[in-house]
């Protein structure tokens, strides 16, 4: 029997947030020791890491000047303002959450096809 595009998105979004999910209780257990680790053994890997997650632009603004009052401080003001750029208005915090997984899930995919793209 043939699966629906339906079917697929939501067996796909599923995995993704799934996987998401154990890859933060991972990180919650052991990333402190990971990057500990890797800052001792391998400092110019740590540095490489700091660059890629933390985007150059947030480095200077932080150094810079304080936020914009218009940009979202917090994880609630970022869901609020993804959610209200598709129509949504009034949100639950379940609403929140998913909204904050599947962008989550799309940065892993946008840097996923930029690292394809660097090797």
């Amino acid at each position: 029997m043939k699966r629906s595009g339906k079917d697929n998105i939501d067996s796909r979004h599923e995995l993704s947030n799934d996987f998401v999910r154990m890859l933060s209780d991972d990180w919650q257990q052991n990333g402190k020791a990971a990057l500990e680790k890797v800052r001792e053994k391998t400092p110019d890997r740590y540095c490489e890491l700091v660059a890629k997650v933390v985007p150059k632009e947030m480095l200077i603004a932080a150094d810079c000047s304080p936020a914009a009052p218009n940009e979202p401080k917090t994880s609630k003001d970022i869901a609020d303002r993804l959610l209200a750029d598709i129509g949504m208005s009034h949100p639950s915090d379940q609403d929140r959450e998913r909204a904050l997984q599947a962008y989550d899930t799309l940065i892993a995919s946008l840097e996923y096809i930029r690292d394809q793209a660097l090797n």
